[in-house]
């Protein structure tokens, strides 16, 4: 059987196309597997979990969608070393599954919180920010990228912010993530950074697994930036994490 990256669609997800078609163009070979097929997640190379609202954001975003059958799997084929990447509600299922603290799943050592402005909730955020790469020459899902590297990138969550305990704190100096930030590459307060948290990503497992609330399959190509960013030379672009994901299927 060819490799192939599954893109799981869970009851909700609005994204798994648009992730499909962005691994297709950069050779992934990805299908499409919905949430009650866990058997066909062992032939897959690779694993994306696209963004969208599973199961309607009810309770938690992503903690309903955590416990379904199918992350058992994906979890066994995670811990042993199949690359991942979980994209705004893939993220937050990540997160509620204990994949992204590497912990038990019924231990959460790391949790998504809605989206503030100092004390102020400040609810859904869609917009353009920037990101910048915390050691990535640590992750093997973020080697092509260089600490000063500022991309573009398009947010859309309510629950975005990173909460982390005290022992994840501590290890979050040394552990590759994604930070927001300006043009310049300076960290700030909303709407810099759209949710009251400094961290965009944080990767887990030798740097094999990249939970990120921001959507990079919406930044992609050139012609997905809104008109200000036209004028705009990239150093880098979202094309680097795809290429290193291909390579580790």
């Amino acid at each position: 059987m060819t490799p192939y990256v599954a893109v799981i669609q869970f009851p909700g997800s609005n994204c798994e196309y648009e992730t499909a078609r962005v691994l297709s163009h950069f050779g992934c070979n990805p299908k499409i597997i919905r949430w009650n097929e866990p058997d066909l997640l062992q032939d897959a190379s690779g694993y994306v979990l696209p963004g969208g609202f599973s199961f309607q954001d009810r309770v938690r975003s992503g903690v309903m969608a955590s416990h379904l059958p199918i992350m058992a799997q994906l979890s066994a084929g995670i811990k042993s070393g199949k690359p991942s990447i979980g994209i705004c509600n893939g993220c937050q299922i990540l997160a509620e599954s204990g994949l992204l603290s590497e912990s038990n799943h019924d231990q959460i050592d790391l949790g998504m919180a809605k989206n503030m402005s100092g004390h102020t909730s400040i609810g859904f955020v869609c917009d353009w920010v920037y990101v910048r790469p915390v050691h990535p020459e640590k992750s093997p899902l973020l080697r092509y990228f260089t600490p000063n590297d500022v991309l573009p990138i398009a947010t859309s969550h309510a629950e975005g912010r990173f909460v982390l305990n005290h022992v994840l704190e501590a290890r979050l100096s040394d552990t590759p993530h994604w930070m927001y930030c300006d043009e310049r590459g300076q960290s700030g307060d909303f709407p810099i950074t759209p949710n009251g948290g400094a961290v965009a990503g944080i990767t887990a497992y030798s740097g094999r697994v990249l939970g990120i609330m921001p959507h990079p399959e919406r930044a992609i190509f050139d012609w997905q930036l809104p008109w200000h960013f036209k004028h705009r030379t990239w150093t880098s672009s979202w094309e680097k994490l795809i290429v290193a994901f291909r390579e580790l299927l």
